[in-house]
This record gives C-alpha cells, sequence and structure tokens, in this order.
C-alpha cells in the first residue's frame, strides 16, 4: 500500500495543472504570465524501481521515484516511446530511435528515421544483446 501511496503521489506531483483561472472566465482580469504546463501521457518504470521514465509534448524525463530527483533530461525526444532494460533506456519517436547507459545516460547509439520509415516501437531481450523494433514498414532485429 506504501507503494501505491507514493506511485499516487508522484504522479499527482508530476501532472500538476497550471495556473488556476476562474471557472467561466475565457480572460484573465488581469495580464497574468502564463506558463506550458506539460502532462506525461507515457510512464515507464525501470525493472528494479529505481527509475521512472515520463513521456511528455516537450521531452522525455527520468527521475529517481524515492527522492523525485531529475536524473535526466531529453526536452529534443517529445512524443518518445520509452522502454528500460536493466542497463539502457530505449527511445524511439518519429526522428529514429537512440539508447542511452543508465549509468550516465551517455547515448550509445541513435539512428535517425529515413523518408518513409518511421520507429514506432522497440523490445529489449532480457539479455539485453538484441533490440527489435517495429516501424512502419518492418520489423528490425538490432545486436
Amino acid at each position: 500500500m506504501k507503494f501505491l501511496t507514493t506511485f499516487f503521489l508522484l504522479v499527482l506531483f508530476l501532472s500538476a495543472c497550471g495556473p488556476v483561472t476562474p471557472a467561466g472566465t475565457s480572460i484573465l482580469p488581469t495580464p497574468v504570465p502564463q506558463e506550458v504546463q506539460d502532462f506525461a501521457y507515457q510512464i515507464v518504470w525501470s525493472p528494479n524501481d529505481s527509475m521512472i521514465a515520463l513521456t511528455t509534448n516537450t521531452g522525455l524525463y527520468v527521475y529517481d521515484p524515492k527522492t523525485y530527483k531529475q536524473l535526466a533530461a531529453f526536452e529534443e525526444f517529445d512524443g518518445t516511446t520509452a522502454i528500460f532494460s536493466n542497463s539502457y533506456l530505449v527511445a524511439v519517436n518519429q526522428n529514429g530511435l537512440f539508447v542511452w547507459n543508465l549509468k550516465d545516460f551517455r547515448r550509445l547509439f541513435g539512428k535517425h528515421s529515413s523518408h518513409g520509415t518511421y520507429f514506432q516501437n522497440a523490445a529489449i531481450s532480457p539479455d539485453e544483446k538484441t533490440l527489435v523494433t517495429g516501424e512502419s514498414k518492418a520489423i528490425r532485429y538490432w545486436s
């Protein structure tokens, strides 16, 4: 139960609403600087629950769920599908396929989408030696 409570509070914290606007008011009474509030539409846990990746419209963000500290931010990876293994973070989006080492979030591999082919999903084998990508016109295996 403690885990579910912590998870709920993390999700609530990360998806908190932006500035409050009175109901039924289309225009604020005084000019107030507005900031864009982003919501996570995909949340993925690492296999050992030590990290959580949030996919948003403004990027891909990795957090420590115990301290809520941001471990990595990939702002150029908006609209990304993220996959964890024990050692890697994989992200696929309309721009390509990207793999990072979880120790220091150093990018290990990147493959940009070619004309007419877009990466749609990915999976990592349990031994972490094979990566499979689903693309718009094919399934590809990577070593």
